[in-house]
């Protein structure tokens, strides 16, 4: 016992380093082959991916935002809303049902489930979106005698970006639940804005300045293709060998089905969290006002970004580390995220609160009047990016049901104060709504998951386990 202890007080870094030293020290550690080293090279790689994919979509903004103007930038972003939220649809879930059912499929070396599991969600996205698409294209034919004719034909150039987008969402689910969060991270956001800000550009470059959102559009649907084969490329270098070969194993597709139904609910409402202020907003007070919120929102949208990049690491060793009940290596991953996520999303919320005017001129003087609804959205992703890893817990732990119940009403919080809001306070009374709704749901989540789990996703929580030390 007394070897133990030596060895134990040995492997402790010194009580007194420098600067030097401890640089030196975190570098060992990172190359370890523990939890913690683990997410820590994971989520490095992938955080950077997500830093890239940010900027390059901001640039892509700006762009957008300086080339049409606020109200054809909010034309094209109205249009892409709704064309987004029929796109979830054709996935009824599956991406995150995929990471959890093929990430353990994959850790237990099951290439049976692996590949029916594969296969399974591949038909599925493609039948559904393919009968989404008709309908969508019959509303839009319909509606057309009520809708300004610049967003009609910018809708109409984007139908077809239903079944892509579609099958891009479960591609990047299989990249994650194979282990390639990176490889997932760069074809969704690092690939795709920058096919697109290429295609702008030549667009620009032969059109000039006047080029309309149904353009923009169209070249949007082209960055989406590029994006899919980029994906499947990705699956099939990343596939092993074993599960290529194997006979697909689809005993369990009910149980698939039904989880892919209980998550879609989940990511419907989740969704709704996210458009719904700007699909009212684009409905109650026209497409500029929808041109200077989105400019706010994408500054807002900074906050949560670390968040993003640790949970795409994080959810299928979740999803494995629960199966196999090691439920103390688990709370060691959020924690450590909760750090990283904490140490980055709390400055960047004071200095989008302090300067957040000129940092809205970027996108033309216009856009400062979206500053009072930058505050609010700062504040409700702030709430969502101190929530930790919270939604990964519930989901990947078979507590899907309870966290899409928790979301409806999240959603039904945020349709209602919207509805109210928007029509006295205009934009920054649906920044008011939204960030209300954000943070309510993500607190309720954090009090079930310490209580009925037993794990605290937040930043309290890495502290109460250094002070436990």
């Amino acid at each position: 016992m007394k070897l133990d202890e030596e060895q134990f007080e040995r492997s402790l870094p010194p009580q007194k380093m420098t600067l030097r030293e401890r640089l030196e020290d975190i570098r060992i550690r990172l190359k370890g082959d523990g939890v913690g080293a683990t997410v820590a090279r994971g989520a490095s790689a992938t955080f950077v991916a997500r830093v890239v994919g940010m900027f390059v979509g901001f640039g892509l903004s700006v762009v957008l935002a300086r080339i049409l103007g606020a109200t054809d930038y909010g034309t094209y972003v109205y249009a892409l809303s709704w064309l987004l939220l029929i796109a979830l649809a054709s996935q009824l879930g599956l991406r995150d049902s995929i990471i959890r059912f093929a990430a353990a499929a994959y850790s237990q070396a099951d290439w049976g489930q692996l590949r029916g599991m594969t296969r399974f969600s591949n038909r599925w996205t493609l039948s559904i979106s393919l009968c989404v698409l008709p309908v969508a294209a019959g509303l839009l034919w319909v509606l057309s005698d009520s809708l300004a004719p610049s967003l009609v034909r910018t809708l109409a150039s984007g139908l077809i970006l239903i079944p892509v987008l579609g099958l891009v969402g479960v591609k990047c689910a299989q990249l994650v639940a194979l282990g390639r969060p990176v490889y997932s991270t760069i074809s969704d956001l690092v690939a795709r804005p920058t096919a697109l800000l290429f295609g702008i550009v030549v667009a620009y470059l032969m059109l000039g300045p006047g080029f309309s959102p149904a353009t923009v559009m169209r070249i949007t649907v082209g960055a989406a293709v590029f994006t899919l084969l980029l994906c499947l490329y990705f699956v099939r270098i990343s596939t092993p060998t074993e599960a290529r070969r194997a006979e697909p194993v689809t005993d369990r597709k009910v149980e698939w089905r039904n989880v892919a139904l209980s998550i879609f609910l989940l990511s419907a409402m989740n969704l709704i969290n996210t458009r719904a202020d700007v699909l009212m907003i684009g409905g109650m007070l026209g497409t500029t006002e929808v041109g200077l919120y989105s400019a706010a929102n994408r500054y807002a949208q900074f906050l949560p970004f670390p968040l993003y990049a640790i949970n795409s690491l994080a959810a299928p060793m979740i999803a494995s580390l629960w199966a196999e009940g090691r439920r103390e290596e688990i709370q060691r991953i959020v924690s450590l995220g909760a750090l990283a996520i904490g140490g980055i999303a709390i400055p960047a919320a004071v200095l989008l609160i302090v300067a957040g005017r000129p940092l809205l001129e970027v996108y033309g003087s216009e856009f400062v009047g979206g500053y009072d609804a930058l505050v609010w959205l700062s504040i409700g992703q702030l709430g969502t990016a101190l929530g930790g890893s919270v939604v990964q817990l519930m989901t990947m732990t078979g507590y899907h049901r309870f966290a899409a119940r928790m979301m409806a009403a999240s959603a039904v919080v945020n349709l209602t104060l919207n509805f109210l809001l928007i029509p006295r306070y205009g934009i920054t009374g649906a920044g008011i709504a939204t960030a209300t709704s954000i943070v309510l749901v993500n607190l309720g989540m954090v009090v079930f998951v310490r209580r009925r789990l037993g794990f605290d996703p937040t930043l309290f929580g890495f502290i109460r386990r250094a002070r436990l030390r």
